[in-house]
């Protein structure tokens, strides 16, 4: 997770398949969750545009349901095993228009209990050596996630 507040990060998978499927077909969500979800991605980091998850999920639920009616067609597949499928597909395009909010919920979660650590370091140090430059660089040296 630490790898999306840094500079140069590599892409992710999700960020990469976004963007391809972005590449690929163009969807625009509605105003309301634009405005979420660009705040979630600014939030994250992540190197898509809004656009990018929803994309991604009518692309993933389209090429299901291609594909399912092909193997209906062709009687392979028996037909109620399609319909889970394709339920299981919609619940997965789902996860993905959300994920960006998801991981800004966990981020938050995370640098919320560093926070809390920074200033126990803080106090720790202020103790010993009542210098706050000293304090800060002491709590910034022992804080490994988000907030460190």
């Amino acid at each position: 997770m630490d790898i999306y507040l840094q500079e140069g990060h590599k892409n992710s998978l999700y960020e990469r398949a976004c963007n391809s499927a972005e590449n690929i077909i163009s969807i625009k969500p509605p105003e309301a969750l634009n405005k979420k979800l660009e705040d979630s991605i600014e939030f994250t980091r992540l190197n898509v545009k809004t656009s990018g998850p929803f994309s991604l999920a009518f692309l993933i639920i389209i090429i299901s349901l291609v594909v399912s009616v092909i193997l209906g067609f062709l009687l392979i597949v028996p037909f109620s095993l399609l319909l889970v499928i394709n339920a299981v597909v919609v619940f997965f395009g789902y996860y993905l228009i959300n994920y960006p909010t998801h991981l800004k919920k966990l981020l938050r979660i995370k640098s919320g209990s560093d926070i809390v650590l920074s200033i126990l370091y803080m106090v720790i140090a202020m103790r010993s050596s009542p210098n706050l430059e000293n304090a800060v660089v002491f709590a910034g040296s022992n804080l490994k996630g988000l907030v460190g």
